[in-house]
């Protein structure tokens, strides 16, 4: 009833409505028990520093991370639109689910940002069901109740993606400066040449015959 509109709004009776809402806490629920083995009994939630190396995805999930935080913190605590809060946690859920098995399967790190995710899940939903998420923080290892933990805050240098710029060279010579998101691999890299009109002035026509990828400083191409 939250997601379906402002709290001010009229709103008839649906029974599609629940059910979707349904739906979508079942999924919390089983992705979270899916990586019930990251929450080590009683540890401490993850301390990811700025700065700190990841992969595209784990940025990805860690800059919506934050970015929801904010969002829904607004939202309550400013404007009271309870369901763009909701519709904002359903949108971290789709970028974490979608990346859950990737960063599961990086480490560490790509661990930490996962953890990270599914912590904020579960304390942004606290509000809303608060019966489900006591049950979901427990059955995932913590040993203090939810109610007890301080509400999640965003780090504003974690809201937006960390860039650089890409140098482009063509048979030695500097073609393009391109800005590009930190990590970005070779075949994304490439991706983001061969849209630029100005480097595919100097390869349209051409053969690729040789490619240097530097991470997070240059990509260097030989044509003939």
């Amino acid at each position: 009833m939250l997601f379906a509109a402002p709290p001010e709004k009229d709103l008839e009776w649906s029974d599609n409505a629940m059910e979707g809402s349904f739906r979508f806490l079942n999924k919390v629920w089983k992705l979270v028990l899916s990586y019930a083995d990251l929450f080590e009994e009683g540890s401490p939630s993850p301390d990811i520093p700025s700065g700190t190396a990841l992969s595209p995805s784990a940025a990805n999930v860690l800059r919506r991370t934050h970015q929801t935080i904010k969002k829904v913190t607004e939202e309550i605590g400013e404007r009271f639109h309870l369901n763009t809060a909701i519709s904002s946690i359903m949108e971290l859920y789709n970028d974490t689910s979608t990346n859950a098995e990737t960063l599961a399967a990086e480490g560490e790190e790509g661990a930490k940002v996962l953890r990270k995710a599914l912590e904020t899940l579960i304390l942004l939903l606290h509000p809303f069901v608060p019966h489900v998420t006591e049950e979901l923080w427990e059955k995932s290892g913590h040993k203090e109740r939810i109610s007890s933990i301080p509400w999640p805050l965003y780090d504003p240098t974690r809201l937006h993606a960390e860039t650089f710029t890409m140098i482009v060279q063509i048979n030695g010579k500097v073609r393009g400066k391109l800005e590009a998101e930190r990590g970005i691999g070779e075949d994304d890299a490439m991706k983001l040449v061969l849209a630029d009109q100005r480097c595919l002035e100097w390869l349209t026509g051409k053969e690729i015959k040789k490619t240097v990828f530097v991470k997070d400083k240059m990509v260097s191409l030989f044509v003939g």
